[in-house]
């Protein structure tokens, strides 16, 4: 009797993880600094393109509408891999989130097309100013032997003028 019950109680806790409600409790409502905020659709880059769909509609149904320049074109790579192989594990076996559409293979380049296209903008700049001068390493390794050379120099000057 204690085994069927226990058994009964685990597939009850299994069935309430696979929803997206755990227990009755809206995990997104409860947690809502976890997601990053959306934004609306109009708000996209060319919100009417077929890319901008794309994003609405597949990436909506877990978290806020993401910008597509959260991310550089080179970090998009990684995430839009990373957010294909979570909706398509969601898609066969369900989860917090219940079942999701998966993007196709078409639709998917589409989707990766856009937000590289519209990524945030990684700085190209170069150090200015005395950082610069001082931290190539190209000089310190020109430069490195002398100074601790100097270095050793002055501690055995220091030392022996220390001395009565």
């Amino acid at each position: 009797m204690r085994v069927s019950a226990f058994c009964i109680g685990m597939f009850w806790c299994l069935s309430a993880l696979a929803s997206h409600s755990y227990g009755g409790l809206d995990l997104c409502a409860l947690y809502p600094e976890v997601m990053p905020p959306g934004l609306e659709p109009k708000d996209l880059p060319q919100p009417e393109g077929q890319g901008a769909g794309l994003l609405q509609t597949y990436c909506s149904q877990c978290h806020a509408l993401p910008g597509p320049g959260r991310h550089t074109a080179d970090e998009w790579q990684a995430v839009l891999d990373k957010m294909i192989l979570l909706m398509d594990v969601a898609s066969r076996f369900g989860g917090l989130m219940g079942k999701v559409k998966v993007p196709s293979a078409g639709e998917g380049e589409v989707l990766r097309t856009y937000l590289t296209n519209n990524a945030l903008q990684a700085m190209q700049t170069e150090p200015h100013g005395i950082a610069n001068v001082l931290f190539d390493s190209g000089r310190w390794m020109a430069l490195g032997p002398f100074l601790l050379l100097v270095l050793v120099g002055l501690t055995r000057w220091w030392q022996g003028s220390a001395r009565p």
